[in-house]
């Protein structure tokens, strides 16, 4: 009797699976059958239906950074309290009367210190109209050394000064028609804004329902991978004992091993065909296959991190040469070949070093391009993918050059 209990307390639970209720795991990624549980069908090596080959997938975290990072985008919007709509392009009312208002005064705003291009909030008349209406005590005019009357007061942490007409035209009320003091939204921007917001609503529902199909297919392909290689090991581990006592081995047996093959990559050279033959419509590289694995190919291939064989993949094929090599290849594989030469210069850098050439963001906001870990600290803050499409022709040979003699050392 005690031995029952015993055993009842080992049993073990019940849960919805059991019972063929749903799990509330949903979205745990599905185990793959056991290895006798696999498919039997045969996997068919000799052919093809499908004469185009498949394209890799991207395993990187730049495959949805522009999504990621044109979201931000709007949630910057949203955290500044700024139009939708007018971020976006609208022609909106209030901008227009604000304009037009900004072109009835005469004279200039002067600030101590002086205002730049670069200020981050300088001071505009709307500010000045808004701080006339709150402190009509303090905005008064005063007669300067030179007996020039002036109003000037603070605001926004700097000295502010207009000429006597302007502060006519603000104290006699005239700029009251224009409805911006207090600032209080018209009805016609509001309206547009909701239309945004309704826009803006009815394409997220599509991107959430694709980016959920891309999540669920990509947890079913992941299944049936798993299923597959369940099948494979299955395979091997019940013909091992049969083909062990035979004189004929395999030469793809698991275990066999030769002097030639140490240090041998597998993963590290089907990467290599595999990107190879992404680039090879416009490239024209020589099949990758048939170029047997060097001795230094295979010693960086066992020491290197997967994680950056890619790049050192793009490399390699970059600096082949090839009787029939394109002097003009396509732009867009033009780029990936020139972002693919920076990446394998940025990967030598420590973090906090200049990145030279700088990226396309970099460039364009004319800041030092500094690495944060795969990416500038610029891309990294705004989840972009780091992009070099603006290179210069000397900047391209410079960039070979380097990478070249990196590679000879």
């Amino acid at each position: 009797m005690a031995h029952n209990l015993e055993s009842e307390q080992h049993k073990r639970k019940r849960n919805d699976d059991d019972s063929g209720g749903q799990s509330g795991h949903s979205e745990r990624i599905p185990q793959p059958p056991p290895p006798q549980s696999g498919n039997a069908v045969p996997i068919n090596y000799l052919s093809k239906v499908n004469a185009a080959k498949l394209k890799l997938i991207q395993g990187d975290g730049d495959t949805f950074s522009d999504v990621l990072s044109l979201i931000n985008d709007y949630e910057g919007v949203l955290t500044r309290h700024e139009s939708l709509a007018s971020n976006l392009g609208a022609k909106l009312t209030g901008p227009r009367l604000l304009k037009a208002m900004e072109g009835v005064f005469e004279g200039s705003i002067i600030t101590i210190p002086s205002q730049t291009m670069f200020t981050t909030d300088p001071v505009t008349w709307l500010d000045i109209v808004e701080f006339a209406k709150s402190n009509p005590g303090d905005f008064t005019l005063t007669t300067g050394s030179n007996g020039a009357r002036s109003c000037q007061f603070p605001l926004k942490g700097v000295q502010v000064e207009i000429g006597e007409d302007d502060w006519r035209l603000i104290m006699s009320g005239a700029l009251d028609r224009f409805r911006l003091v207090p600032p209080q939204p018209l009805e016609e921007d509001e309206s547009a804004e909701l239309a945004t917001l309704e826009i803006l609503e009815q394409r997220l529902q599509v991107l959430i329902k694709r980016a959920d199909e891309v999540a669920r297919k990509a947890r079913q392909l992941n299944y049936h991978l798993s299923g597959r290689r369940a099948a494979i090991n299955g395979r091997r581990s019940t013909q091992q004992p049969s083909s062990s006592g035979s004189g004929f081995q395999a030469v793809n047996q698991p275990g066999r091993s030769s002097g030639a093959n140490l240090g041998y990559d597998l993963h590290a050279d089907l990467l290599q065909q595999f990107i190879a033959n992404t680039l090879s419509a416009n490239h024209r590289l020589p099949s990758i296959s048939s170029v047997p694995p060097t001795p230094g190919t295979l010693a960086t291939a066992s020491s290197t991190p997967r994680t950056s064989i890619q790049q050192q993949v793009l490399t390699s094929m970059s600096n082949r040469p090839s009787p029939s090599y394109h002097p003009e290849p396509a732009y867009r594989d033009a780029e990936e070949e020139h972002r693919a030469l920076v990446l394998v210069k940025v990967e030598k850098l420590a973090r906090g070093d200049i990145i030279n050439p700088p990226c396309d963001r970099c460039r364009r906001l004319k800041t030092n391009c500094i690495k944060h870990l795969t990416a500038c600290q610029g891309c990294t803050k705004k989840h972009a993918r780091c992009n070099w499409k603006g290179l210069t022709e000397e900047e391209v040979v410079i960039l070979k050059r380097d990478v070249g003699d990196a590679d000879d050392d």
